[in-house]
Order: C-alpha cells, then sequence, then structure tokens
C-alpha cells in the first residue's frame, strides 16, 4: 500500500486483477488456415472453425484476431462462388435461349439472308412494321426448299437429278475456270472444281451424281452470262435477300480484275432485285447487262463504261439507273453512214424530265448494245460531246 508523504494518507490502493495466461487457440488457428487455403468444404469446415474459435478466444485469451479474419475470408470466398455459379448458370440459359431464338426466328418462311460467310448469314425479318436483323447459322436458313427459278437463264439447263445445273462453254475442252460446271440446288451454289483453282480442295458434295465442292449458300437465281471476246461466262447470282454478286471463277491476268479471291464472291453495289442478266453485241466485243424487276439497266460488265448509260437496241430497252436516279435514252432520229455505221440521236430523260439537248452516238448497224457516256459537274449530269 502507498501512503502520502505529506499527509500519511493511503493514495493509489486499487488492487490490480492478476491478468490471466495466454493459452494457444489451436481452433481458431485451423479455422483461419483452412478458410484461407481450402476449396469449399474446406471453406465451410474453416468457417465453422472459425466460429468456435471465436468463441474460445475468450477462454484462452487468444486467437480472436484470426477467428474473425477466418469468418470473413471464408464468408467472402464462398459468396463470390455462388455469384459465379448464378453467372455460369445465367450463361447456360442464355445459350439455351439463343439457339431457341435461332430456331424461332431463322426458321421463319419470311425472313432472307445473305450468303453465308464463315458459317452464319445476315437475315431479316418484318414484325408489322419493323424489320429487324439477326445473324443466323447457315443450316437453319438453308434448311427450307425454296424452288429455284429456271427462267432467264443463258445457257442450256440440265432436267437431270434435282438440282438446276449450269455448264460454262468450253468445260470440256479445259477452259479456264476454277469451277467449269456449277449446280444450284435448295438454295446453295456447288461448283465441279477444275485443275485451274490452285489450291485444291476435297469434293464435299456430291450433285447430278458429280463430286462437287459447296461454293456459296442462300442463293435464289443465277445466271451465267457470256463476256469479252473470249467467249468467257461470269457465274452471276442473288441471294434470298435480292443482293447480286458474281462468283470470282476466272483467273485475274484472264478478266483483269484484280485482288480478286479465287472462288470468293464480289457484291455488285447498287445492283438489287435482279430480274434478268443477258448478253448483247457492243463494239467488237460481248457485254452483258442486269435488269431490275423495274426493267431497267442496272450494271454493264465492262469496268470502262462504268460512267455510261446505255441503250439496247435489240430490246428497245433504254432506262438506265445511275445512283437513285433514272437516265432513259429514246431514239429521235437514225442516219445510216458507210460500210455499216449509223449514227443514232437520243432524247435524254431525267427521272422523267426532257433534258433540253440531244445526245448523238456512233456505232455498227448490227451493234445492240450503245453506251452513251456522262460525266458529272457538282450535282448533274451532262452526256455525249460536253463530256469530251
Amino acid at each position: 500500500m502507498n501512503f502520502d508523504p505529506n499527509t500519511g494518507e493511503p493514495i493509489n490502493n486499487v488492487q490490480q486483477p492478476a491478468t490471466a495466461p495466454k493459452k494457444s487457440n489451436g481452433v481458431a488457428i485451423a479455422g483461419f488456415v483452412l478458410a484461407l487455403v481450402g476449396g469449399v468444404l474446406l471453406d465451410i469446415v474453416g468457417l465453422i472453425l472459425s466460429i468456435v474459435g471465436l468463441n474460445k478466444s475468450k477462454e484462452c485469451n487468444s486467437g480472436k484476431g484470426l477467428a474473425i479474419a477466418g469468418i470473413i475470408i471464408a464468408i467472402v470466398k464462398l459468396i463470390l462462388l455462388v455469384i459465379i455459379l448464378i453467372a455460369c448458370w445465367g450463361l447456360i440459359l442464355g445459350s439455351l435461349g439463343i439457339v431457341s431464338k435461332y430456331q424461332e426466328y431463322c426458321t421463319k418462311p419470311e425472313i432472307i439472308c445473305s450468303p453465308a460467310v464463315n458459317g452464319f448469314a445476315d437475315c431479316k425479318y418484318k414484325d408489322g412494321a419493323v424489320t429487324y436483323t439477326i445473324s443466323c447459322p447457315a443450316d437453319l436458313v438453308n434448311s427450307r426448299t425454296t424452288e429455284p427459278t429456271t427462267k432467264n437463264v443463258t445457257t442450256p439447263v440440265s432436267t437431270k437429278g434435282d438440282a438446276i445445273e449450269y455448264k460454262l462453254d468450253g468445260a470440256d475442252e479445259g477452259a479456264q475456270y476454277y469451277a467449269d460446271i456449277v449446280y444450284l440446288k435448295d438454295n446453295n451454289l456447288y461448283g465441279r472444281i477444275s485443275s485451274k483453282y490452285a489450291s485444291r480442295v476435297e469434293s464435299d458434295s456430291t450433285v447430278n451424281g458429280v463430286k462437287t465442292t459447296l461454293l456459296v449458300q442462300n442463293v435464289k437465281k443465277v445466271w451465267t452470262p457470256e463476256f469479252g471476246q473470249g467467249g468467257y461466262q461470269d457465274v452471276i447470282f442473288t441471294d434470298l435477300r435480292g443482293d447480286t454478286y458474281r462468283l470470282n471463277n476466272i483467273p485475274s491476268d484472264i478478266t483483269e480484275r484484280k485482288n480478286e479471291k479465287a472462288l470468293g464472291i464480289t457484291k455488285l453495289d447498287g445492283v438489287k432485285d435482279a430480274k434478268d442478266v443477258y448478253s448483247l453485241h457492243s463494239d467488237g466485243a460481248i457485254d452483258y447487262v442486269i435488269i431490275n424487276s423495274k426493267n431497267q439497266i442496272v450494271y454493264s460488265d465492262l469496268e470502262e463504261y462504268s460512267t455510261y448509260i446505255y441503250f439496247d437496241k435489240k430490246n428497245n430497252r433504254g432506262e438506265s439507273v445511275v445512283g437513285t436516279d433514272v437516265y432513259k435514252l429514246e431514239i429521235a432520229k437514225t442516219e445510216k453512214g458507210s460500210d455499216g455505221e449509223i449514227t443514232i440521236y437520243f432524247n435524254v430523260y431525267e427521272n422523267g424530265k426532257k433534258k433540253d439537248d440531244q445526245v448523238k452516238a456512233e456505232a455498227m448497224e448490227d451493234t445492240q448494245l450503245i453506251p452513251v457516256r456522262y460525266c458529272e459537274f457538282g450535282s448533274e449530269l451532262f452526256f455525249g460531246s460536253k463530256c469530251k
């Protein structure tokens, strides 16, 4: 006992309790270790041991911090596990839902699709006034058996078997086509691969008894028009959406079409709803034109004629589409020259309105496709001599 030296009174005489000795809290330690490094079952065991260790921490005077840490770690790990399981289950349900949507939407009778690339096709369908776009597996959109048309083909059609056959001129004499015969069956375009295709491919199909390779899917119509001076034929086709393509079927050193992948496809921009494709005699060669559903010329095969509008003298067809505008050539008069040459004077109509000036074109009398050059100044098109 302590006393104040001045007064003799006792001071600071509160009895200090004896400190309880510390004991090892093995349960708390074990719970923390299991919660920290364990799997699902050990996390649960670690959580239980940590709770027990927390209760024993008073008795042992130790392990409280480890027990609390073990409880927190175990609970956090278990919560994360639940979140992961929910996410995985959502992905599974989502995948099942996607498959269900494919079956529901991609097999709609009214759906129209582009050619398939890497196993999928871009497809569109209408629901009321709204048009939806969906990517569909090729096997689903090709499971429909739309009967292909046999009208307007430019080569003889074989009725053997259940496919339409397009045999390209010179196929039996070794003409330089990558695929010398093509077949249209169930909206699929197949080809008999020739030795001209450097990257030989294995035949994956048999059509009309011939070993073939599947080239393009979602094909609706096919034409094989002649062009140039060598008598070659292109393979032109439309897809189920109405877009028009050319099969890259002739080596580029023959056609001078650069950077085209062999047996790939080239989209013909702006050519929609092709109704017919046919060849005509032009000056010194054969050209072909593509006609849309309105009987207008929307394409000519010669690239040098990309700035021309046309008059099909054989069929008296003179409307050409340039962008969103329609230009019509109407014969005003014809003058015969020497050696079978003629000069034709045309009235020109722009979207139904007659332009002030006539244009003239010179050609041989037996020429069937007559081009009239145009040039563009600002937003206006000019024709004939004004484009020199």
